[in-house]
Formats: C-alpha cells, sequence, structure tokens
C-alpha cells in the first residue's frame, strides 16, 4: 500500500518563466512599480515555479525515501 510518486517532467520554458517572473517581480516591486503585498504573492508564485522545475528534472527519489519500514 506504498504511495508510488512519479512526477512528470516539466518543460524548460516554465523553468524559464519562473526565472525571469521572479527576477522581473522582484525589482518592479523594490522600485516601488508594484505594491509590496502583489510583489510579494507574485515573487512567490514564480519561486514555487522555479522549484517545481527543479524538482521535475530528478530522475527519481533518493534510495532512502523508497525503503518500506517493516
Amino acid at each position: 500500500m506504498g504511495m508510488n510518486l512519479k512526477m512528470a517532467p516539466l518543460p524548460g520554458t516554465f523553468m524559464l518563466t519562473g526565472m525571469l517572473g521572479f527576477i522581473i517581480s522582484a525589482i518592479y516591486t523594490a522600485s516601488g512599480r508594484v505594491n509590496a503585498t502583489w510583489g510579494f504573492a507574485f515573487s512567490m508564485v514564480f519561486f514555487l515555479m522555479f522549484i517545481a522545475s527543479m524538482l521535475s528534472m530528478m530522475p527519481q527519489f533518493p534510495d532512502w525515501a523508497k525503503k518500506k519500514k517493516r
């Protein structure tokens, strides 16, 4: 009854969108063009997009995560 977790590989444009979106939203927030609340929200979404693309590049889970407890 173990969970078989598999991640679908995300395209490279997803990672690029996450990186550029984070940089642009951080710059716009720091310069005052975007409200700090909205800037933080946009930065968080783009950062999470980048993290998701990094995790999808992992070929598999580490061995310690695969071991079943007896």
